[in-house]
């Protein structure tokens, strides 16, 4: 357990974009809230009391519903492009800098290694960006107690114990979208120990797949296989049930899809035993 412990220290280590990008981004986010709620006009428009019975209307909650989808649905995206950076790199770079020779000395067998690289990129990189989802909430809440009035944009954040309950939720699925990416992610791993570009070289090769099925066939599967596939993170991410997104797919769409993960491990794996 030490050992898969020190090696994602040390993939932490080496991409430490994976923490700044996200503080970055929660740093301006910050700032810009603040800079919003010292103007007292927009505070006007944001701001109301229950004075009517303590009724809600539906623009009220559809607008802090929409922020909460806007939270959820950035820091989404955000991991998800955290991931795409990360993939590429993470297997080429020791061939890059010559040190391929010192890390195959290491007592870590290959599967041991794509294990780790995955866990990282589709486990801890969503965790870091679940951090500004809490953040988020935990500061909607803030302005909620502080106020004294109730926010019409944190009417979802009214108690603690509902960021918590949030984060956790989000965190649940972002995992949840990791596992169901596990297949793509490998294919992004073979690549990149062959090509400097793997993600510019799967979009190319779908992209021609795609139309020419259409173009040759008149045949829209292959197009409606990719679209189910690279629709699956924010599916599993904004629908109310994240289970529902296997009926984004038919059976034979994902066996085939799980069959295309298995291919590129087998890949990947061989090409990890060369030095080319």
């Amino acid at each position: 357990m030490n050992r898969y412990v020190a090696m994602l220290k040390k993939e932490w280590i080496e991409y430490r974009y994976i923490m700044r990008i996200p503080l970055w981004i929660g740093l301006c986010s910050l700032a810009l809230l603040v800079a919003l709620f010292m103007n007292t006009a927009l505070q006007e428009n944001l701001l109301f009391e229950m004075r009517f019975g303590g009724d809600l209307t539906n623009s009220h909650l559809n607008f802090s519903s929409g922020i909460n989808t806007l939270i959820t649905g950035g820091a989404g995206l955000l991991s998800i492009l955290l991931s795409t950076m990360y993939f590429p790199k993470t297997l080429r770079k020791p061939r890059q800098e010559g040190s391929l020779m010192f890390w195959r000395s290491m007592p870590v067998s290959d599967v041991e290694t794509h294990i780790i690289k995955l866990v990282f990129g589709l486990a801890v990189i969503p965790m870091v960006c679940a951090l500004l989802v809490l953040g988020a909430d935990i500061l909607l809440w803030l302005l909620n107690m502080t106020s004294g009035q109730k926010l019409t944009l944190a009417l979802e954040q009214a108690s603690l114990c509902y960021s918590l309950i949030h984060w956790l939720g989000f965190l649940l699925r972002m995992i949840w979208a990791g596992l169901l990416l596990v297949p793509l992610a490998l294919v992004a791993l073979a690549l990149s120990q062959r090509m400097n570009s793997p993600i510019l070289v799967m979009f190319v090769a779908v992209y021609a797949l795609k139309w020419g099925a259409m173009g040759l066939f008149n045949y829209y599967g292959v197009s409606d296989f990719f679209s189910a596939v690279f629709a699956i993170p924010m599916n599993v991410l904004l629908e109310a049930n994240p289970l529902s997104v296997f009926a984004s797919m038919s059976w034979l769409s994902w066996l085939i899809y799980i069959a295309i993960g298995a291919g590129a491990a087998i890949v990947s794996l061989h090409y990890s035993k060369t030095l080319e």
